[in-house]
């Protein structure tokens, strides 16, 4: 559900049993609180498709959008009448999706118009996974949809609407001026030159070894090994880029002193090399990042990094073929007093949280650990298209044990895949469902569905990523 290397967010909404008291009935038209105020569409059913089309219609001032791919036709012309009916475009897309992107692509220049292709320099499959729209600063569409034919209109995928939600707008945009920013900064160190960096710059000419990077999560070998050598020689430390450049553990080792070192020791000649465009990269991104709190990155609190040591601890890594260990009931009791103490909250009915910054895993334990306060009169359903955290496998094995009520659906391709079989042993004591067995059998306590979808391929049959966590006290949608 969630990968430290992507840029991405989690929404928390807290729901009343009355909210949907009045659902629209029409055909391919969001269901909705009766003010309108929180709306969510799934696909295949109710096509959002139409739905987000007609939100980007509605706009009269802006329209942001940062997402990781986008390919609709249909939406081209109504970019192209808003940017002509002066209301401002941002097109923020994944640097690899942004390679030959239908929509990316054929948005020209125009007055109005910012497109910036989004990097990312953490790991070895970097990626930008938001899916957002703000139109005109207060209406957020997110959810699980990548904006193409199959997420709008084939996979199971679910959309979300808010209207009426100042703090949550604020978090968000904010968010998305931080995701322009970086971008911005990282294109013009990168080319040398801020030339065309808000025009939808590409890094294949000007900078092919940093286009290297964004496109394969790394340098190449030969580069890897030349840097890495660089930068020990003027840092004294043993760092790694064949995995990413700003990973957690690089920014451990090289701190901002050090890389004001390392540049104070280039030769002037050497400042637009690879290695000194880097050492600009690492002084420049890290003091960007904010959590949605407004705190810089760097400066976290204590309690986020206590966390997780805490959660090292109680969700302990397994050996290789050894024996699966999962966390006692009064392990997780006191995870979950320690997350409450960590004080996540960011704010009323709806919370939101972007990656890698803020901590999602721990938000997102927090409320499946919230099932403990009534265990045997509380649920916690799942439907994405696997679980790879072994955090949250892990936690629903014990949280079923405890007698919480556990349905999760999957889908098949990863069900299936061989590189996810680690994951499906960490699950199996909650059973999964045999092919053909009705998803509301669950007399033998099989209760992992295994979705198939004939109208894409078996990778998007379930594509959602949303938890639904019920106690007596009310029900949450992460």
């Amino acid at each position: 559900m969630k990968s430290p290397l992507r840029r991405s967010l989690v929404l928390i909404a807290l729901l009343s049993s009355s909210a949907f008291a009045a659902p629209t009935a029409a055909p391919y038209q969001p269901q909705c609180t009766p003010n309108e105020d929180f709306c969510v569409m799934f696909s295949p059913t109710d096509m959002p498709v139409i739905g987000v089309g007609k939100y980007l219609q509605s706009a009269t001032k802006t329209i942001r959008i940062a997402t990781y791919n986008i390919s609709v036709d249909e939406y081209l012309p109504i970019l192209r009448k808003k940017l002509h009916d002066g209301v401002k475009v941002e097109l923020m897309v994944d640097y690899l999706q942004s390679q030959g992107g239908k929509v990316f692509e054929a948005l020209a220049p125009a007055p109005g118009l910012t497109k910036v292709r989004l990097p990312v320099f953490r790991g070895g499959t970097p990626q930008m996974h938001n899916k957002i729209i703000v139109i005109d600063g207060d209406t957020i569409l997110m959810g699980s949809a990548n904006f193409t034919y199959s997420g709008l209109v084939a996979n199971y995928e679910n959309v979300v609407a808010i209207r009426n939600a100042p703090a949550a707008a604020k978090i968000v945009n904010t968010e998305l001026d931080e995701l322009r920013d970086v971008a911005k900064a990282a294109c013009g160190i990168m080319q040398g030159t801020d030339a065309g960096c808000t025009d939808g710059a590409n890094m294949d000419v000007k900078a092919p070894e940093f286009h290297t990077l964004l496109t394969e999560g790394k340098f190449a070998d030969a580069t890897t090994q030349s840097l890495e050598a660089s930068l020990k020689d003027c840092s004294g430390k043993d760092l790694k880029l064949e995995y990413g450049v700003l990973t957690s553990r690089n920014q451990a080792l090289l701190s901002q002193d050090l890389v004001d070192k390392c540049l104070a020791g280039l030769p002037s000649s050497d400042a637009g090399s690879t290695l000194g465009k880097l050492l600009k990269l690492w002084k420049t991104i890290p003091p960007m990042e904010h959590l949605a709190t407004g705190v810089a990155a760097a400066q976290a609190p204590e309690a986020m990094k206590t966390l997780e040591t805490r959660m090292r601890q109680i969700f302990v890594k397994d050996p290789k073929d050894g024996p699966i260990t999962y966390p006692s009931l009064d392990d997780l009791q006191g995870l979950r007093a320690d997350l409450d103490a960590a004080d996540l909250e960011k704010g009323g009915a709806l919370r939101v949280y972007f990656g890698p910054e803020d901590g999602l895993e721990a938000a997102v334990l927090r409320e499946m650990l919230r099932s403990l306060d009534a265990p045997k009169d509380s649920f916690v359903y799942v439907s994405t298209n696997f679980i790879t955290n072994p955090r949250y496998a892990k936690a629903m094995v014990a949280l079923s044990r405890a007698g919480v009520r556990i349905r999760a659906f999957f889908d098949r391709g990863r069900y299936e895949d061989p590189q996810f079989q680690t994951a499906i042993g960490v699950l199996r004591p909650l059973g999964f469902m045999e092919p053909g067995q009705s998803v509301f059998d669950t007399t033998d306590n099989r209760v992992i569905s295994i979705f198939d979808n004939a109208l894409t391929s078996s990778y998007g049959s379930n594509h959602n990523k949303l938890m639904i966590v019920g106690t007596p006290k009310g029900v949450r949608s992460i």
